[in-house]
């Protein structure tokens, strides 16, 4: 009987412990969601986004850049594409303006800032902390797509 009460208050203390000292999430924080990103629920939001880009336009021949997307979704910010990875560079949000940074050594091609695979996810996780939400569902991306019309 002793054993068993003894037993009962070390899972109490360890409890008590772990619910104290595990992360707490509080209403301003910001949740970062790179981790989550499955390439099968990115590659969703990519198809989702160029689509309608692709019906209206055409498919743009050197692909896609943050300028194509801002131009035809009003609610996207050219903060969204900070960090993105574009095929010879990075696109880094500096003092209210998006730049392009070529990474040293290459040369530059028509395609340049073609946005990547890693691009799209990075612009998908920039867009999901600004808008404060973690997607892990198809139908998250979608709701998330719609307030960018």
């Amino acid at each position: 009987m002793k054993n068993g009460m003894r037993i009962f208050l070390i899972l109490v203390v360890v409890v008590g412990l772990f619910l104290i000292l595990r992360p707490k999430n509080t209403p301003n924080e910001v949740l970062t969601t790179d981790f989550l990103l499955s390439e099968e629920l990115v590659q969703y939001f990519v198809d989702e986004l160029e689509q309608p880009i692709i019906d209206q336009l055409s498919q743009p021949i050197e692909g896609f850049t943050p300028a194509i997307f801002a131009s035809q979704y009003g609610g996207i910010s050219l903060e969204d594409f900070d960090g993105a990875e574009a095929l010879q560079g990075t696109y880094v949000y500096i003092n209210g303006t998006l730049e392009f940074q070529f990474e040293e050594g290459e040369i530059p091609h028509s395609a340049a800032d073609t946005l990547t695979q890693e691009g799209m996810k990075t612009f998908l996780s920039n867009l999901a902390e600004r808008n404060e939400v973690i997607v892990d569902t198809e139908s998250e991306i979608d709701s998330l797509l719609e307030t960018l019309q």
